[in-house]
């Protein structure tokens, strides 16, 4: 099955995901670090290149690639995140 491209505005992922998937991204965007106390948000999501795909099985993947062309991701189970 071929994952399929989402906006993150149609997304609510759960707050601790949007948090762990920040986390992860700092070891690749250290000035992210800075921005901890910021209410994670679709428009902080969409600043740090993240892009989203539903994957089989109602998994949600998140992908960014860093400064240095390294690339990120986390799946997200089906009951951490829905449509809004």
């Amino acid at each position: 099955m071929r994952r399929r491209d989402v906006d993150l505005e149609l997304l609510d992922i759960d707050d601790s995901m949007v948090q762990r998937w920040l986390e992860t991204l700092q070891q690749e965007l250290p000035w992210l670090a800075s921005s901890a106390g910021v209410k994670p948000s679709p428009s902080l999501l969409k600043a740090v290149g993240t892009k989203a795909y539903i994957k089989a099985g109602n998994l949600l993947e998140l992908t960014a690639e860093g400064s240095f062309g390294n690339r990120r991701s986390i799946v997200i189970e089906g009951g951490n995140w829905s449509w809004r």
